[in-house]
């Protein structure tokens, strides 16, 4: 596989050099600092194109999409995620599940499935603003690289091995049954540091991911949460926190 200590390395430069741009950094606050109703419709305003046009540079695999978490306490009773879709998503008797969107499943999750720890109830508050784009460049990229030291260690690496060798159709059932289950992560030595937890989420542009490594970090505010994905096209992406 392609997960080496030079590809994170690559991958950490261009996620913090990206998102600590200042214009970056002000159009986000404005979002966080919304009403919650409210950022949704305000995610233009950071998407790619637009920031491009602003001069920002913005690589191509870049994107910006609206995105939760689930709680891992909750994966057990949600069972294997369908792709694309929130864990635990059945559609409707009067829905076909060929054509059910992504979007139709946002919110049917228990509401105490979601995990809000970084923004919703129970967060830190607000910071009076963001740190200067040295200290976010340099907090997001160290998060990435220890990140990338739990994922590269050899526990978790053969666990992620297993998982790429399996057909699709398999890999949920896989991060549900390994990751996502203590008793085998420890059995299998896959310890993560009490700042990171693997975890579920949903982007709902429909992209099929399979999980994530996630470690919360204030210091890199307006991300909060700094996250190396990993999707079941066997590519990995990092992505912050969804608007």
């Amino acid at each position: 596989m392609k997960y080496n200590r030079a590809y994170f390395e690559s991958l950490a430069e261009e996620l913090s050099t990206t998102v600590s741009q200042p214009s970056f950094v002000a159009r986000m606050d404005a979002v966080r600092r919304a009403p919650a109703a409210e950022r949704i419709g305000m995610a233009n305003a950071v998407a790619p194109a637009n920031l491009r046009a602003l001069g920002l540079a913005v690589p191509e695999t870049f994107r910006v999409s609206v995105r939760s978490f689930e709680d891992p306490a909750f994966a057990a009773r949600h069972g294997a995620q369908k792709p694309g879709f929130e864990p635990g998503f059945e559609p409707g008797l009067e829905t076909d599940a060929r054509t059910s969107t992504p979007m139709e499943s946002m919110g049917s999750m228990d509401a105490a499935a979601f995990d809000g720890s970084t923004w919703g109830q129970g967060s830190d508050e607000l910071p009076d603003a963001p740190a200067t784009p040295g200290i976010i460049r340099a907090t997001v990229h160290r998060a990435v690289l220890d990140i990338a030291d739990v994922v590269l260690a050899a526990p978790f690496h053969q666990a992620l091995t297993e998982l790429y060798a399996l057909a699709p159709a398999a890999q949920h059932q896989f991060v549900l049954d390994v990751f996502l289950d203590e008793q085998e992560c420890r059995r299998r030595a896959i310890v993560l540091p009490a700042t990171m937890r693997v975890q579920r989420s949903t982007f709902y542009d429909g992209r099929p991911t399979l999980f994530c490594v996630s470690k919360k970090e204030n210091l890199a505010y307006p991300w909060r949460k700094i996250t190396v994905t990993f999707d079941s096209d066997d590519a990995v992406s990092t992505a912050v926190a969804g608007v």
